[in-house]
Formats: C-alpha cells, sequence, structure tokens
C-alpha cells in the first residue's frame, strides 16, 4: 500500500574498542519475545494462534493472507536500499559451531531495519545457495551484548542507539535495509560462540491439479511479462540485486491525521483461489493508496530444525498487475499490464498507483510490507482513506497466467 530524502551519509564516530574481556556471549534462537529488548524480529507465524500476544493480526487480499500489522515503527524520513553480504573467511559455513569474531559495531539513533530476501531469480539465472544465517550482536552499551542465531526467515528491526552488528554465515544473504539517520561505527573485539546448528528441510514444491473451471474469455488478454528495473520504473523501485535505485518511503497524509504511523508489518500470503498456471485470471480487483508508498519484500525461507516455526514451501511467485490513473480518477482499463517478479526480488508502489491485491504463484511467501496507515489492524478499526479499493464485475481484463518454467 508510501517522496523523502535518502539516508543521510553514516557518520564515523571515535572509535571506542570493546575489549574480549569485556564479554563473549553465545548465540542463542531468535525469536520475538527473546529480542524484544533491543527491538522487534520480522517473520510469519502460522495464523492468529501462534503469533506473539499483542500483535494485531487480520485476513486481508480477499482471503488469501494473514497480515501481522506494526511489528515496528519506522522514522518518517527511511528509505529502502539492497546491500548483498557473504560470509567471511572466518565466518563461513559454521553448521558444526565455532567461535565468529566481532570486529565492528554499528549504532543509529533511528530504527534501523535489515529484511533477508528470497532466492528465487528469472530461469537459467544462478541464484543465492540455500542455507544462509546471520549473526545478530546487540546491546544498550558496547560492553553488554547479547548475541542471537537467525534465520533468511526473520528479519530484524534495531531499536535507536542500539549497538548492533550483522554477520552473515554459511551462505551470502541479500538484505534489503530500511533506515534513515546515519551510522556511527565503534571497534569492538570479541568473539561469539555459535553452537552447531541444523536446517529444517525446506518441503519441496509439488505441483498440484487444477481443479477450478477456468473463467470465460472476455477478449485479449494480457500476457505477463519478467520484471525489470526499466519496465517497473513508472509505478516505482524493484529492492535486491534486481534494482539500483534507493526506494522512498512516502507518507503524505494531512499533518492533522492523528495516528497515521509509517511501519513495517508482513503478510503470509498464499495463492488465490482461481489464480492457476496455465489458466486465465479475471482481474476483479484494484486498489491505490494516495498517501503512502507500500513496498513488499519476499523474505527467505531457511529455518533451524526444531526452532520456530515450520519452513515454508520451497518456490513461489509474485504475478504484479498495475494501470494508470484514467481521466476520471479511475484505473484505464487500456493501460493495464501484468509482470512475473520471482521471490529474490522485492517491490515499491509508489503512493497512488493503481494495481491488484498481491497475487502469488505456486507457493507461499512471507511478505514484509512497509507503508504508512491510519489503521492499526484492531477488529473493526479501519480507516478509508488507508487504501481505496475497487471490484469489478465484469473483470476489467484478464492475465493469460504462465505455465510453471521447466527447471
Amino acid at each position: 500500500m508510501s517522496p523523502v530524502a535518502a539516508p543521510a551519509p553514516a557518520a564515523v564516530a571515535r572509535p571506542t574498542k570493546v575489549t574480549e574481556s569485556t564479554a563473549n556471549p553465545r548465540a542463542e534462537e531468535l525469536t520475538y519475545e527473546s529480542f524484544r529488548p533491543f527491538g522487534a524480529v520480522v517473520q510469519g507465524w502460522e495464523g492468529t494462534e501462534r503469533s506473539p500476544q499483542g500483535i494485531h493480526v487480520m485476513v486481508a487480499n480477499q482471503g488469501t493472507a494473514f497480515k501481522f500489522h506494526r511489528l515496528a515503527q519506522l522514522p518518517q524520513n527511511a528509505a529502502i536500499t539492497h546491500e548483498r553480504r557473504v560470509p567471511s573467511t572466518t565466518s563461513a559455513n559454521v553448521r558444526n559451531g565455532t567461535p565468529v569474531r566481532v570486529t565492528n559495531l554499528d549504532r543509529s539513533t533511528e530504527t534501523k531495519v535489515y529484511l533477508p530476501q528470497g532466492r528465487g531469480v528469472a530461469p537459467g539465472t544462478k541464484g543465492l545457495s540455500a542455507g544462509a544465517c546471520y549473526l545478530v550482536v546487540v546491546g544498550e552499551s558496547p560492553n553488554n551484548l547479547k548475541a542471537f542465531l537467525a534465520t533468511s526467515a526473520q528479519g530484524v528491526c534495531f531499536a535507536p542507539n542500539t549497538y548492533h552488528a550483522v554477520i552473515v554465515l554459511n551462505e551470502a544473504i541479500d538484505f534489503a535495509i530500511v533506515a534513515a539517520a546515519g551510522t556511527t561505527s565503534t571497534a569492538a573485539d570479541l568473539n561469539v560462540d555459535v553452537p552447531a546448528h541444523k536446517f529444517a528441510p525446506v518441503p519441496p514444491l509439488i505441483p498440484t491439479a487444477e481443479v477450478d473451471t477456468p473463467p470465460v474469455p472476455l477478449g485479449v488478454a494480457l500476457n505477463p511479462i519478467p520484471i525489470t528495473e526499466e519496465l517497473w520504473a513508472p509505478y516505482g523501485e524493484l529492492i535486491g540485486s534486481a534494482g539500483t535505485k534507493t526506494s522512498p518511503i512516502t507518507n503524505t497524509y494531512p499533518a492533522d491525521q492523528d495516528g497515521a504511523r509509517t511501519t513495517v508489518g508482513l503478510f503470509r500470503a498464499t495463492p488465490k483461489a482461481g489464480l492457476h498456471r496455465g489458466q486465465l485470471f479475471n482481474v476483479s480487483f484494484l486498489e491505490r493508496h494516495i498517501y503512502t508508498s507500500q513496498a513488499f519484500i519476499p523474505l527467505g525461507k531457511d529455518n533451524l530444525s526444531g526452532v520456530g516455526e515450520a519452513p515454508l514451501t520451497a518456490g513461489g511467485t509474485f504475478l504484479v498487475v498495475v494501470a494508470d490513473n484514467g481521466p476520471d480518477d479511475r484505473p484505464d482499463p487500456k493501460t493495464l499490464k501484468a509482470f512475473i517478479m520471482e521471490n529474490g526480488t522485492g517491490l515499491n508502489y509508489r503512493a497512488g498507483v493503481w494495481h491488484h491485491p498481491v497475487l502469488t504463484l505456486d507457493a507461499c511467501l512471507d511478505l514484509a510490507c512497509i507503508e504508512t496507515q491510519v489503521s492499526t489492524g484492531e477488529f473493526g478499526k479501519t480507516y478509508e482513506p488507508d487504501c481505496e479499493l475497487i471490484e469489478y464485475d465484469p473483470p476489467i481484463g484478464q492475465i493469460n497466467v504462465p505455465t510453471r518454467p521447466t527447471l
């Protein structure tokens, strides 16, 4: 569903060395509850009963997603960038357990978010390897630190003024980073004991027989094309290795509108009924968010064995549908376009862009969502200007959903 300045250049503080004698923490599994003193964890849960207390959860996208609202509040002038991090020679492949040396701690005066992205790429393109995880070192003081082992299915939000380090283990990770203020750097010299860890097998994608009756053809249907930064430029920015530009987070709510908050939440999105490979799909909904940009960032799917939520099924592709605004201030049917986006890429919709609510193919995806809203997710507490939704009957258009690529 939100223009601002890009993050200020990082300022480097006078180094304050943290010696090994201060602390050598042992990494524990990252959970929402254990990390609360230092910020928030961004991840999906298996419905309302397993989500942590205090998080508002609602069914969204016409029944195809759980939305976990407001996992963390963000600075109003934040923006989204991308960074690929690779394991150092001392932190590569620590599955059997080993100390990991930490030589630097960062500190930001505003909330800073790291979101590990999925690994999906276009057919014929080599993606990142499975089995990625990362070490999170955090504390209110450089002499009082805790350490957590996080997977690619979990993002972290560091509270303002916390000292922190994010160190990739085993395999490279593409991070979407949300930040506003500059970051100061503090030298450190400590070892973190990373225990042996085993990854839970990611269930393979097993194609199912399509049982729905295909829609009746209404005319010329759209053929989705692979999304690129150039093609997406009229509508927003791409987030990840496919994009080169900073994604601004827009908030243009009136100054007297109380309650508008820029936050990161999460959609656990499942394939929509009637959306099948190799069939027509009716475009019966379009929505826009007048006052806010809206970014969706698919998270990874690696999870530790026996810890936290069960891993999601492998795969998952984004079907993106957009339209220009017409002279009647409604979507112009002649400008309807459709794109295919693999789950290693995220996107940012500019404020006011008409688009179909989230459409995923093949498998469930956890999508971090960055937007500004008044609605909190509490039952019955909605604010109509947050989202203007149009339902079409007959549909405004149809899409030829492509068959699954042969790998």
